[in-house]
């Protein structure tokens, strides 16, 4: 009979395919981990942020609006100067003595550098016409040509019409100076001062 021989050798390769298979079992696919689900009414976080996180950023940021509205809110009334640094916020800060700069009479004392007269034109006449400061208090007026002026850190006063002032307390110390533009308005402010520095002896 023909083809007896081809037929065992084809089903000899067959079974020996079989057993190979059965020794080198195909590896199974590697199970990829599935993400555990969040509770409900529970959004992830994403980022690394978690709601905690982005509530104390808000906040944050929250603070730092406010101040900077704080500080827009008095550079309003106080047109910028030659000296920034010199554009103090309200707060006895300082604590230098100036050589010539006294309490008049043991009291707080407002130095007032008006600038050069000419270049300001009717701001002393306005200061000097407002209410008095509060009891005890003194004011002394600088002229340009003082040297108390630059001492107490106010040169652009010598120069033009960039007028400023100190603050003495009753034991002569120099607790506060600023150049102010608009000084002859700002009576209500310059007396809250005063009247703190009054009280603090």
């Amino acid at each position: 009979m023909s083809g007896g021989p081809d037929l065992h050798r084809l089903a000899s390769l067959r079974a020996g395919a079989r057993r190979r298979a059965r020794r080198s079992p195909v590896p199974p696919a590697p199970r990829v981990p599935r993400r555990p689900h969040a509770p409900r009414g529970h959004t992830a976080p994403r980022d690394g942020h978690t709601p905690a996180t982005t509530r104390t950023i808000l906040t944050l940021l929250a603070v730092q609006l406010a101040a900077v509205a704080t500080v827009a809110g008095w550079a309003a009334g106080h047109p910028l100067t030659p000296d920034h640094g010199r554009q103090q916020l309200d707060a006895l800060t300082l604590d230098v003595r100036v050589p010539g700069v006294l309490a008049v009479a043991g009291q707080p004392t407002l130095y007032l550098a008006p600038g050069v007269g000419g270049a300001c034109p009717g701001d002393l006449a306005r200061f000097t016409s407002r209410p008095h400061p509060p009891t005890g208090a003194r004011i002394v007026v600088l002229t340009p040509t003082d040297p108390r002026v630059p001492a107490l850190g106010l040169p652009a006063a010598t120069t033009g019409c960039h007028p400023g002032y100190a603050l003495v307390d009753g034991a002569g110390v120099v607790r506060y100076v600023t150049y102010d533009p608009g000084y002859p308005e700002h009576a209500a402010e310059q007396n809250a001062l005063l009247v703190a520095l009054e009280r603090a002896r």
